[in-house]
C-alpha cells in the first residue's frame, strides 16, 4: 500500500525495559496519543512480558480509536543499534535485539502492516531535528531538547516521558522524511 492509504502510524521506540509508543495521525500530521511499555527488571521472562504488553497496547489503542483502525494501521520503529558503542554495551544489545524480535513475531501474530523490519536511524532524526532548528551538522541532539521542541510545536505536556517524545519525533521523522522519499519514488516511476 501506499503510505497515504494509512490514517495511522503506529511508531515504538523500542528498549529492553522501557519502550515509547506513539500513535501518529498521518491525515492530522501530528501525535494522537502516546504510551509507555514497561518490562519490570524482576519479570523473569522478559520477552513473554513484553509480548503481552504489547497485545494490552493493542487492546488500548482499539479503547481508544474503535476498530475501524484495521488496515488503517502502520507499524513502524527505531532502528535497532547494531554495533556497541559509547552508550550500548554487548548485554544492551541482546536485550535490544530481543524486544526487536518479540515486535516482529507480535507483528506477524496480529497480522498488522508495518513499514519494513529496519526501522528509522537516529541518525536520521537527529539530522532532521537540526534541519528544523537550524543547527550545525556537527550539534549534539539532546532527548530534552527534542521533547521542548514537541512541547512547542504541538502542545504535549512538558511531563511526557522522553521515550514517548523520542517516539513522537520519529513518527514524525517517518512521516515528514520518509513520506518525501515515497512520493519522490512515485514521481521518478511517472
Amino acid at each position: 500500500k501506499k503510505l497515504s492509504q494509512y490514517k495511522y502510524l503506529i511508531m515504538f521506540d523500542l528498549a529492553s525495559k522501557v519502550s515509547g509508543v506513539c500513535v501518529w495521525d498521518l491525515e492530522e500530521k501530528k501525535p494522537a496519543f502516546t504510551s509507555v511499555i514497561k518490562v519490570p527488571d524482576v519479570e523473569e521472562n522478559k520477552a513473554a512480558y513484553l509480548m503481552a504488553e504489547l497485545r494490552g497496547f493493542l487492546v488500548h489503542f482499539n479503547d481508544r480509536l474503535g476498530n475501524d483502525w484495521v488496515g488503517k494501521a502502520l507499524i513502524a520503529r527505531e532502528l535497532c543499534p547494531m554495533q556497541q558503542g559509547k552508550f550500548t554495551t554487548a548485554k544492551t544489545l541482546i536485550a535490544l535485539g530481543k524486544a526487536h524480535a518479540v515486535l516482529d513475531c507480535f507483528i506477524a501474530d496480529q497480522s498488522v502492516d508495518y513499514y519494513d523490519l529496519e526501522g528509522v536511524a537516529p541518525a536520521t532524526t537527529h539530522a532532521y531535528f537540526r534541519k528544523l532548528k537550524g543547527l550545525p551538522a556537527g550539534e549534539k541532539v539532546e532527548k530534552e531538547d527534542v521533547r521542548g521542541y514537541l512541547v512547542a510545536e504541538y502542545g504535549i505536556d512538558p511531563k511526557t516521558t522522553l521515550d514517548e517524545t523520542d517516539a513522537i519525533f520519529l513518527a514524525k521523522t517517518f512521516q515528514d522524511v520518509f513520506w518525501d522519499k515515497e512520493l519522490e519514488g512515485e514521481i521518478k516511476e511517472k
